[in-house]
């Protein structure tokens, strides 16, 4: 029926839509936004799915194959979390703040997963960020008040806001700030003031530290530590030795 206030719906449909999924199809996650609702589909045909289903009808307008190589493995990594310590619930989840908002995508480790569109309506291969595990999460849609002696035609009435905790974890997140200092102080202290038992539990933790793709402590200084341009720097110009690195 019809309302007066400005901030509900002007109608309420009176019985739910039905979405037309595949048969085989088990959904993972899913949000709603203006384009419709997004929904992740494990599919015994056809593997991980990612749909939009139009509102009007209930049929997906748009499929495309998610970005995993190996969809069993990563099932089977994402059951692994479950069972440990991992708060995660689903292999991988989506979150929307609102209508117009964007979609953030979390792996079963409460990574971030970068989830970009090609030029085919399909996914590009993910690029991995140097986050860890996300432990909070909020997402807004905001009204800009524009300056008056701001350019009309290049006026931004809306904005998105994103708001993210992360997990603050033993090693690893030093490690991807590049914190040489902080590392050595963790290892010193370790070797000093900790019992062998309490050394051997804190690294057995340290190895259970996650990043984005799923990647350990290891890899995390493997990616740090990688260069980022392929000339040698100026202090090795005349030697032949060093890179610039990141």
């Amino acid at each position: 029926g019809k309302t007066s206030s400005g901030n509900a719906p002007d109608c309420t449909q009176s019985s739910p839509r039905k979405l037309k999924l595949p048969f085989d199809g088990k959904v993972l996650s899913f949000a709603v936004t203006s384009e419709g609702v997004h929904v992740i589909l494990k599919q015994a045909s056809s593997g991980l799915r990612c749909a939009i289903y139009d509102l009007n009808r209930g049929r997906a307008s748009r499929v495309g194959a998610f970005p995993v190589r190996n969809v069993n493995s990563f099932m089977s990594q994402a059951a692994a979390a479950a069972s440990s310590c991992s708060s995660a619930s689903a292999p991988i989840s989506l979150h929307a703040g609102g209508l117009d908002s964007c979609l953030m995508v979390l792996d079963f480790n409460s990574c971030i997963f970068p989830l970009v569109e090609d030029c085919t309506n399909g996914f590009r291969e993910p690029q991995w960020n140097c986050f860890g595990p996300v432990r909070g999460l909020t997402m807004a849609t905001l009204n800009c008040i524009p300056k008056p002696t701001d350019n009309p035609l290049k006026r931004s009435t809306r904005a998105q806001i994103t708001v993210l905790v992360y997990e603050e974890q033993l090693l690893t997140n030093s490690i991807l700030r590049c914190d040489y200092e902080a590392v050595k102080r963790f290892f010193h202290s370790l070797e000093t003031q900790c019992s062998p038992e309490t050394i051997s539990a804190t690294l057995q933790r340290v190895l259970t530290e996650r990043t984005s793709g799923n990647r350990n402590v290891l890899h995390a200084c493997a990616s740090m530590c990688a260069p980022t341009s392929a000339r040698e720097s100026e202090s090795g110009a005349g030697t032949g030795t060093g890179t610039s690195t990141g």
